[in-house]
């Protein structure tokens, strides 16, 4: 009897289990009925909550287009985003040809004997010079650079593009930039930006016997770009 009794016991747990699973609980309908049933609400409240935000959208970018107006970013670079813009410049072709601006190098072992120098038909650019103008000027691209305390050496390049300036501002066709480039990479840099130099003059001083040429003069010796002489005199009959 009681084995009998448990076998006939099973079934009837399953079937009843089986029932209430398929057969759902008075909540259960609830819930499903109430999932199935769209909210008429639900709509209108999406499409305000989009146009409140282009609504936002427009306000916050009139605002910043009128604070921008009154506060117009300083044209002057930093250090900072002066190496930016040298990190973006593409190797390109230089500005002028020799025929439209003829230019030479001249470098002295004493640079103090070049500062008054003056020969007709040419235009003398001293780097220092323009420099020191370009520091003084508030509107200089360069201003804030070239007066932050912290700098204490110039980026590659800038002299570069304080010569091509004057070149460009000016109605000359020939210039001697004296005591210039300082090294080679300066001296590459300037012929592929700006123009091919025609050739480098090196003042030697009357103790010098080849040996303590800079890298600037062994770089163009080796591209036979150097005259060598020994007095400033010299210079313009170099010229002539």
């Amino acid at each position: 009897m009681l084995r009998g009794g448990f076998t006939n016991f099973r079934p009837l747990c399953q079937q009843s289990t089986l029932r209430s699973i398929r057969t759902p609980t008075p909540l259960l309908k609830r819930c499903i009925n109430n999932s199935s049933k769209p909210d008429p609400d639900r709509g209108p409240r999406f499409r305000n909550f989009i146009a409140l935000g282009i609504i936002s959208y427009v306000i916050l970018a009139q605002v910043v287009e009128a604070v921008n107006k009154e506060n117009p970013r300083n044209k002057s670079m930093s250090e900072s985003e002066y190496f930016k813009q040298q990190m973006k410049l593409k190797r390109r072709k230089a500005i002028f040809t020799q025929d439209e601006k003829s230019v030479w190098f001249l470098k002295s072992d004493d640079p103090e004997k070049l500062k008054s120098l003056k020969i007709d038909g040419f235009e003398i650019l001293d780097p220092n010079v323009l420099l020191e103008k370009e520091k003084q000027d508030k509107d200089s691209l360069y201003y804030a650079l070239l007066n932050d305390a912290e700098y204490k050496t110039l980026p590659t390049g800038l002299l570069v593009d304080l010569i091509s300036k004057q070149l460009k501002a000016s109605d000359s066709k020939k210039f001697i930039v004296i005591n210039y480039p300082s090294d080679i990479k300066e001296s590459v840099k300037f012929e592929e930006k700006v123009v091919t130099v025609k050739k480098l003059i090196h003042l030697k001083s009357s103790q010098d016997k080849g040996d303590d040429d800079d890298d600037v003069v062994k770089y163009y010796k080796t591209v036979n770009k150097v005259d060598e002489i020994k007095s400033d005199k010299d210079i313009t009959k170099l010229l002539e």
